[in-house]
């Protein structure tokens, strides 16, 4: 199966090295971050959370994943809504249906608080979350977020069936993408199954900038093992008129596991 959608519990498994400050306040320019940690819902049913980001000003940049009751999802965090303020840190972020925030008084070593969410086939879900953070060069957002993979990537994306019959969960099956496989260089051309083209580098970013992907934006993060790997997210890959350029969804690249 494809490496960027292994199993829920492996979604949120992030380890973290020895941590680059002494646990108290979080600065506003904290830099790097990685944080996961527990929650459990009203009901009683627990689940994990897992946060990668970068703190600039104050803001968090990245993306959140929650897991509840099987049912996982990863969102980008939301801009004004994921921020360090008063000693405390908070996370926002969503994808397609699926939404959820989580914060409370943090450390740079540890966050406690609430959490809300809404997820297709659950409905809105409060309670409570507890977890670790890490900072600095140690963190896992530190090592990887940036890094141009080598190799061939295959690229696939996962399209949601919505069913509207009570008792039912939407079912989710994975696609290949029209990209099918995805190979950068760092001479700045790229070739997929079908096609070549060159790309510029923006930080964390790359743009394809010819080619029948031109105007593409890929996101260079780790996939869920750590690996380099490129994302495509349905927000930043759209003609004029809506027309998707990658697929109508997130497509992550990876490289393929046996």
């Amino acid at each position: 199966m494809h490496s960027g959608f292994r199993g829920a519990a492996a979604c949120c498994a992030l380890l973290f090295a020895g941590h680059a400050m002494a646990a108290g306040v979080v600065p506003p320019n904290a830099g790097p971050m990685t944080g996961r940690g527990t929650l459990q819902d009203s009901s009683g049913r627990s689940g994990q959370w897992s946060v990668r980001a970068v703190l600039k000003d104050g803001n968090f940049t990245g993306e959140g994943t929650l897991l509840l009751d099987g049912i996982t999802f990863t969102g980008p965090l939301i801009r004004g809504r994921s921020y360090v303020e008063n000693g405390k840190c908070h996370f926002a972020f969503e994808k397609d249906r699926a939404r959820a925030s989580l914060g409370g008084p943090c450390t740079t070593d540890s966050l406690e608080g609430k959490f809300d969410s809404f997820l297709p086939g659950q409905g809105v879900v409060v309670g409570e979350v507890k977890g670790s953070l890490s900072f600095g060069r140690g963190s896992t957002a530190a090592v990887q977020n940036g890094v141009l993979p080598t190799g061939k990537l295959t690229c696939a994306w996962w399209e949601t069936q919505v069913t509207y019959k009570v008792g039912e969960l939407n079912n989710r099956q994975l696609r290949n993408s029209n990209m099918a496989t995805l190979t950068l260089s760092p001479n700045g051309t790229y070739r997929t199954a079908n096609t070549t083209g060159t790309f510029v580098r923006d930080g964390s970013r790359i743009r394809m900038t010819s080619g029948a992907f031109n105007g593409a934006v890929g996101q260079l993060r780790p996939d869920r093992s750590g690996a380099p790997a490129v994302y495509f997210e349905r927000s930043e890959n759209q003609r004029s008129g809506g027309v998707h350029i990658v697929d109508p969804a997130t497509t992550a690249c990876t490289k393929a596991r046996g």
